[in-house]
């Protein structure tokens, strides 16, 4: 899901257009809670809002604990990509313990998740941000990446797209399958676009792809 093609950023683009101009992305004042949470698709489950707001630079860094597992280190890379490809931020990743400025990403099975259900723990996340740094909690690793898709989405929303309201937010689905269906029995479409689309797809959390396929009649048989 770490495609980068110009038929991502074409879908990536429609969608962004629509919820995230709607925001305002104005820093709150000092003295102001953030009462209203992250304008992110979907809305957040909870949240709790502090003062003021984090400004990164291209000096923070996105990172994991050492030993971490060899996928929350690509995911780390992959988001310090994306940033890239969506703010002006050109984030590192790296292992090891966080500085001010940094985000932190790890996994954590046995965090507090508020109501999330047993099942779906591994999909839930918890984003807590102060005036010095980003945490991200995920029960798994889809929990993390879930996590990641507020974050981006989040700096998306701000007047420069490189800061987040200061809060913590705790996230988690309702059902366990959140899927999209794509027709490509009636209508050819190109791997590029349909890569784009799964990329599309964890951007708005939905967890199932599922491709319509037409059988062809075989004229030998009479079906």
């Amino acid at each position: 899901m770490n495609q980068r093609k110009p038929a991502r950023r074409a879908v990536l683009g429609s969608f962004l257009l629509a919820p995230l101009l709607s925001i305002t992305g104005t820093s709150p004042a000092a003295a102001e809670v953030n009462t209203a949470p992250p304008g992110v698709v979907p809305a957040l489950q909870q949240w709790t809002g502090g003062t003021g707001s984090l400004t990164l630079t291209s000096s923070s860094r996105i990172v994991v604990p050492p030993g971490a597992p060899a996928a929350l280190r690509a995911l780390a890379t992959q988001v310090a990509a994306e940033a890239a490809e969506l703010t002006s931020l050109r984030l590192t990743a790296a292992t090891g313990t966080p500085r001010a400025g940094d985000i932190s990403l790890r996994i954590d099975a046995s965090a507090d998740f508020g109501s999330a259900k047993t099942e779906l723990r591994p999909e839930a996340y918890r984003l807590t941000v102060t005036r010095g740094s980003v945490e991200i909690v995920g029960g798994g690793r889809k929990g993390a990446y879930y996590g990641t898709r507020t974050l981006l989405q989040s700096l998306l929303g701000s007047a420069n797209r490189d800061s987040i309201p200061v809060g913590t937010a705790v996230d988690y689905p309702n059902y366990a399958v959140r899927g999209f269906m794509l027709d490509v029995g009636r209508r050819y479409f190109t791997p590029e676009f349909i890569k784009s689309y799964l990329h599309w797809m964890g951007w708005l959390k939905l967890n199932t792809f599922q491709l319509h396929l037409q059988r062809q009649r075989d004229p030998s048989s009479g079906r």
